[in-house]
């Protein structure tokens, strides 16, 4: 007997794995592109390789030990320790922060539109590091490669937060 809310856990579930597949279409079929230039394939493959690691740390976040979907997954995955679902985690987002794009300053979000940016990469990573318990590593992290660009500021208005009034904010 399933309680009321069996749906959304399983829709949440999908929902991260769903993004992971896209993303790992990208990642396998990308490279054998002949039509876009390096410079597009390698900032593509560095979003998908981010978007896939924030999508599993949701799911670690949730689940504890998901089978990691470092791959298109077939069904046949097993249950991943959460060790190492964290450690893959933190390498993706380290191994692809610096082919990212990053804004020129606190309004420069726009020019580059709603792409994910090198500070939001390390950004997921204090975080994931923060669910570890690396305290010291998180706020290097956070302090060095994302506080300290003087790019982003915190907005002060918390009600806007989660409507297009903050599209290309801070």
């Amino acid at each position: 007997n399933e309680g009321s809310d069996a749906g959304t856990y399983s829709y949440i579930w999908s929902y991260y794995y769903k993004i992971a597949y896209y993303c790992n279409m990208i990642i396998d079929g990308l490279p054998e592109n002949t039509v876009a230039p390096e410079s597009v394939k390698s900032q593509v493959m560095s979003e998908a390789r981010a978007i896939r690691a924030i999508a599993m740390m949701n799911l670690v976040q949730l689940y504890g030990n998901p089978p990691l979907a470092d791959h298109v997954m077939d069904g046949s995955e097993l249950n991943t320790p959460a060790s190492e679902s964290w450690a893959f985690i933190e390498s993706e987002l380290k191994a692809v922060a610096e082919n990212l794009p990053t804004k020129s300053g606190l309004n420069g979000q726009e020019t580059i539109g709603g792409r994910l940016t090198k500070e939001a990469a390390y950004a997921y990573l204090g975080k994931a590091q923060l669910w570890q318990a690396k305290y010291s590593e998180a706020a290097t992290t956070l302090y060095s490669k994302v506080i300290a660009t003087g790019k982003y500021t915190l907005n002060p208005n918390f009600a806007t937060l989660n409507s297009s009034a903050v599209d290309f904010s801070d």
